[in-house]
């Protein structure tokens, strides 16, 4: 028997969402924390306007490199494999596939793991296409868009994405939460935050 698609972003969701803040604080004289961190897009965040707008653009490794892992990811993803097909679709670009098969090896993830480097586009374009029974993300735009395409979305929580609630949408505090929801089949019945 064929075992049901669980789509996973990696930033945020697996890694560390605030593993980069400290680069980007020093190297922008920033004082960015966890919680007055609003929006994915650092200039989008008070007292960031001055961050030039292709910096992510010109610096991805920064972004990705020694990111960790949260608590828990690595240990839910074994056991969540036994029931489901784990395929990590991630706003990563292929120029980043070496840091990535890197992290996941430093970090005791099997190299086998499929990953899809869609880069800058909308997941729906992946989900259309493979209808995975639900989606662990942390990306308030991403998180939207799946919801609204009908898929159940497993939200992260994170400072960045606390404005966003809706259908289709259970947020999450831990792994270990998002694990009992995927174990149960609760991604099936619950539609809001």
């Amino acid at each position: 028997m064929e075992k049901p698609i669980l789509a996973v972003d990696l930033d945020g969701t697996v890694g560390d969402p605030y593993a980069w803040l400290p680069r980007v604080n020093r190297l922008f004289k920033l004082s960015l924390t966890e919680e007055n961190f609003h929006h994915l897009k650092i200039r989008c965040n008070a007292g960031c306007e001055h961050v030039p707008s292709d910096y992510y653009r010109n610096n991805k490794p920064i972004f990705h490199k020694d990111i960790g892992m949260r608590e828990g990811a690595v240990e839910a993803i074994a056991r969540l494999q036994e029931r489901f097909e784990i395929v990590f679709v991630t706003g990563r670009t292929e120029d980043l596939k070496e840091i990535t098969e890197k992290w996941f090896a430093d970090y005791g993830l099997p190299s086998d793991l499929t990953v899809v480097y869609l880069g800058p586009e909308v997941k729906t374009i992946w989900t259309e296409k493979y209808k995975p029974v639900a989606f662990l993300e942390d990306s308030v735009s991403q998180s939207k868009a799946i919801s609204e395409s009908g898929i159940s979305v497993i939200l992260m929580d994170a400072s960045y994405n606390r404005s966003l609630e809706g259908e289709n949408i259970t947020r999450v505090k831990s792994w270990e939460e998002a694990e009992e929801i995927l174990v149960k089949g609760l991604y099936k019945e619950k539609s809001a935050c």
